[in-house]
């Protein structure tokens, strides 16, 4: 069988590689485990990766934060996440979070199959007037009541704390 090495990154390197990282990659973690990044989803050079990867068996979503403000921008995300599971909004389970050896940050959640892009979502309702009810409550990412797609219970990794209601599933929003 002929394996092909992959190549560990540093967050220096991946701060410097531009638009497009070579895939795939892996980044050495702070518990010794490494995550290896198959595809890229978003990329804002020199500041953050947001890709799908692999970590201890599982398909998960990176988030590595790779300049120097990274531990502010990682610490609004981890603490954002906990904000929505609190206001019972289905959220992805946060996996791991901590900072890298070497700089930089990771945030893994685990990856959804089935997420839509705001983008994807708007879609259908891109040609409703501006005080449409179900163009709002898209954008306050609050699906209207008869809305059932994307609940926990159809979409494994979501978190939906004990006090949310079949009424507040969530469709998630991939950034």
């Amino acid at each position: 069988m002929n394996a092909t090495a992959i190549a560990m990154r540093r967050a220096s390197e991946l701060r410097d590689a531009g638009r497009q990282p070579d895939l795939p990659f892996a980044v050495s973690l702070s518990d010794g485990s490494t995550v290896e990044v198959v595809r890229l989803l978003r990329v804002l050079p020199g500041k953050r990766i947001v890709g799908e990867g692999l970590w201890q068996g599982q398909r998960v979503l990176v988030k590595l934060f790779l300049d120097r403000r990274s531990e502010q921008r990682w610490a609004q995300e981890k603490s954002g996440l906990a904000v929505l599971v609190q206001a019972g909004i289905a959220t992805p389970e946060l996996l791991y979070a901590a900072a890298l050896p070497g700089g930089g940050h990771v945030l893994l959640t685990a990856f959804l199959d089935a997420a839509e892009t705001l983008a994807e979502c708007w879609a259908p309702m891109s040609d409703r007037p501006a005080d449409n009810p179900e163009a709002i409550t898209l954008l306050c990412f609050l699906p209207p009541n008869d809305v059932s797609r994307a609940s926990s219970s159809r979409m494994p990794g979501f978190v939906e704390p004990a006090s949310a209601t079949p009424r507040q599933s969530s469709t998630s929003i991939l950034t």
